[in-house]
């Protein structure tokens, strides 16, 4: 069983929303001012390490990174435009084909 929870994160949080099968995705929220630093230190950290197996992050990769590395491995998904690959300072980076 796969079980994905999302959350939208500019300068804030908002979530958790869980993903079920044939559900609608609610509206995005925020918008603009990203710091994943607050993700990281809300979110994950609050997280037991058996709960959480990996962070995928739809992002432009503009933004404040955390100044430690977390525990948890990122796959960042970067959109058309986006931060160049090497500007991630962890995880693993994937392009959005345009």
């Amino acid at each position: 069983v796969i079980n994905v929870i999302f959350y939208y994160v500019d300068a804030d949080i908002y979530g958790p929303y869980e993903l079920e099968v044939g559900m609608t995705i609610s509206a995005p929220r925020g918008g603009g001012g990203t710091d994943f630093s607050v993700f990281y230190e809300k979110v994950v950290d609050s997280y037991d390490a058996n709960e959480l197996d990996v962070i995928v992050y739809f992002t432009d990769g503009y933004g404040h990174f955390p100044q430690e590395v977390p525990s948890i491995e990122t796959l960042w998904v970067v959109t058309s435009g986006g931060l160049e690959t090497e500007h991630f300072p962890f995880g693993k980076v994937a392009r959005l084909a345009e």
